[in-house]
């Protein structure tokens, strides 16, 4: 299953068209079956529909392909996406960034990640 945003991620707009054709060449490229992407609510800080597709056991779909692992930015309890995926038995992966994100160590990573970005980001201005 595939998961887009429809405002902006990491202070860029990316057209819903682009992250799709990111995603599918994502899954293309590693053997997966994709399904139609889910788009998330365009209102600030919305996770409507990641937790969504994250909070349950889904017989349709095995993993979660999301645009960028920037997307989860903003996302108050990374730990909770974690304990959710691992529970439902879903698998995490970031397609921009060709990775997998599937443990709790992978929340302090990003949580890691996100600050020295948001630091590089204040050094340049």
């Amino acid at each position: 299953m595939g998961y887009i945003f429809s405002r902006e991620i990491d202070n860029n707009i990316i057209p819903q068209k682009v992250q799709n054709l990111v995603i599918r060449d994502y899954a293309q490229r590693n053997k997966m079956n994709l399904l139609l992407s889910s788009t998330e609510y365009k209102m600030k800080n919305s996770y409507l529909m990641f937790d969504s597709l994250v909070n349950k056991k889904n017989t349709k779909f095995s993993g979660l392909i999301i645009y960028s692992l920037f997307m989860l930015k903003e996302y108050k309890d990374l730990k909770k996406i974690f304990n959710n995926l691992k529970k439902n038995n879903i698998r995490l992966f970031c397609a921009l960034e060709e990775i997998e994100l599937n443990n709790l160590n992978d929340s302090k990573y990003l949580k890691d990640t996100f600050f020295i970005n948001r630091n590089n980001k204040n050094e340049k201005k």
